[in-house]
């Protein structure tokens, strides 16, 4: 089911580069995921939060955000989006205005060892 929630285009200002995933198989039968580049595409970023927890020796640092673009129904949670230079994985998409928009749940995760 879709949310309702009214979107203003003038606010589609951010650029982010949408990333396919393909699967590929090496001469050895392994199969390993890269990342094609798409295309660049405008939308809204909010809610750009960083979170922080310790775990063991290491601390890991989570960025998040939501970016919310022109629907397109090709896009699962499997394909991922660059933002200034860094890879953002989609952990969820939830349609707007009877499918006309989306909005993207996105997250990276850093992993820092304390052991310096």
């Amino acid at each position: 089911m879709s949310e309702s929630k009214t979107e203003d285009i003038g606010l589609f200002e951010k650029e982010v580069i949408l990333l396919r995933p393909k699967e590929e198989k090496s001469a050895t039968g392994d199969r390993k995921v890269k990342y094609i580049t798409e295309c660049p595409i405008l939308g809204s970023l909010t809610d750009n939060i960083h979170l922080s927890a310790e775990v063991s020796e290491a601390e890991t640092e989570t960025h998040r955000f939501i970016f919310t673009m022109w629907n397109n129904p090709q896009i699962t949670t499997k394909w991922m989006l660059k933002y200034h230079g860094e890879d953002y994985r989609i952990d969820s998409i939830t349609r707007l205005e009877d499918d006309l928009y989306v909005k993207l749940e996105c997250a990276r995760e850093i992993l820092e060892n304390n052991n310096d």
